[in-house]
């Protein structure tokens, strides 16, 4: 429905979740570049080059064919497509923002936005990131500038917790930024884990998850344990036929991540609760353990 609906309006501009975008690769572009020879023939210069600009006219008209640029944002993209949609230059950036900001933070064009940014802080927003080092240590971002909110309407105490006396808002989002000033988010502060006396942000165990080939969906949370104090658990939902261990996932995060990082409990599900716009929902999860655990 929606590709017909690119089809029929032929947008100049797009904006949308990443949802959006890693359903149509999953779909158009996946299938294609999976298969064995076309592995092959994808190392071979010259001719993968060839290839890849006709993935690259496929999925352009299949937006509509008349887009200038495509702005992805309120969800984390999925490293694999974007690192793909980066290899045959489309058209797309990633941007990221809020509605108690109005609701853009950051932004740059398609062309010079690196992998993994969301671009910079645009130019009616000041900023700084409550770190000794942005560019080596992450920090909150706060910003302040005419696009921030005044408050919460008739809640003084949730705008107390946001917004300190000298107007800058506190997005709650853990960043780190370049030299250039490009903000590259790390997670959320609310959902960071410490365990065995490290920070852990689990969207960095999301992504190497999410690499897994039998993998559809994961994502990680920090269980309190009543003898090992907050520990990482990862919700696992795997790929339609496919039969995966948890002694297999494990040994797959061992060899990409710190030993502190790597999951100590694995769950199965057939789906993990969403929002309109494909966030999982953390809270959810988060609740159902506590539930759980207090009955146990």
């Amino acid at each position: 429905m929606i590709l017909q609906a690119f089809h029929d309006v032929k947008p100049a501009l797009i904006l949308s979740v990443p949802l959006v975008v890693e359903k149509i690769f999953k779909k158009q572009v996946l299938p294609i570049i999976s298969k064995p020879i076309m592995k092959v023939i994808l190392n071979i210069p010259g001719i993968n080059r060839i290839i890849l600009n006709k993935i690259h006219t496929k999925l352009f008209n299949a937006f509509g064919g008349n887009f200038k640029e495509l702005v992805l944002g309120g969800a984390a993209f999925n490293p694999e497509a974007e690192h793909f949609f980066k290899k045959i230059k489309f058209p797309f950036t990633v941007g990221y923002g809020m509605t108690e900001c109005g609701p853009l933070i950051s932004y740059h064009n398609w062309r010079e936005n690196p992998i993994g940014s969301s671009g910079r802080i645009v130019d009616t927003l000041e900023i700084k990131v409550d770190s000794p080092d942005p560019a080596k240590v992450a920090g909150e971002i706060i910003v302040r500038g005419e696009n921030v909110m005044y408050g919460y309407y008739k809640n003084k105490e949730a705008t107390d917790e946001v917004l300190d006396s000298d107007g800058w808002l506190h997005t709650g989002d853990v960043v780190v930024q370049d030299e250039d000033g490009f903000l590259f988010i790390v997670d959320r502060k609310k959902d960071m884990i410490i365990a065995g006396g490290f920070n852990i942000y689990p969207r960095e165990i999301d992504e190497v998850l999410s690499r897994h080939p039998k993998i559809e969906e994961a994502i990680t949370l920090g269980i309190e344990d009543p003898y090992r104090g907050e520990t990482v658990k990862a919700f696992i939902v795997p790929k339609r036929g496919e039969t995966i261990t948890a002694e297999e996932i494990i040994l797959f995060c061992k060899e990409r991540l710190a030993p502190y990082k790597v999951p100590k409990e694995i769950e199965f599900r057939a789906e993990l609760p969403k929002s309109a716009v494909g966030k999982i929902l953390r809270k959810i999860l988060r609740d159902e353990e506590l539930r759980k655990r207090s009955t146990n």
